[in-house]
């Protein structure tokens, strides 16, 4: 089991005794956990054919697929997309659950789009574009 920890915002659909600004972390099934070192970098050639590399940035890029989640885990699903939709940060937990955390991540969501596919009767995974802070 993995683990997702984050703040609740006024923007989201709340769950019935959830507040806005408050934490809250609930346990799900990552079933891909893909990790990408980004390093943008610009290459200069003098006129004596030296090269000089420029190195921009280094990050890593994740993306998680999340699920299968049924009907009963969906209002959690749509809390937490809305809560971090505008980029706020939250953790993931690759190993750990909300009562026993192993390794905590910072990340943001980055993409425009939180995919949800239905992979069976009431089934669903979502895909989260991450980066790790």
């Amino acid at each position: 089991m993995s683990v997702i920890t984050y703040t609740a915002h006024a923007r989201a659909p709340l769950i019935s005794g959830h507040t806005a600004g408050t934490s809250y972390s609930f346990d799900i099934k990552f079933r891909t956990y893909d990790r990408t070192i980004n390093s943008p970098k610009t290459q200069h050639r003098a006129l004596d054919n030296t090269i000089e590399t420029v190195l921009k940035d280094v990050n890593q890029d994740l993306s998680v697929v999340i699920g299968a989640y049924g009907d009963s885990e969906q209002a959690q699903i749509d809390e937490f997309i809305y809560s971090v939709a505008g980029g706020e940060q939250f953790t993931i937990d690759l190993n750990g659950t909300a009562a026993t955390p192993d390794a905590p991540v910072s990340v943001k969501y980055t993409g425009k789009v939180a995919s949800e596919q239905r992979v069976g009767v009431n089934k669903f995974i979502m895909q989260l574009p991450l980066v790790k802070l």
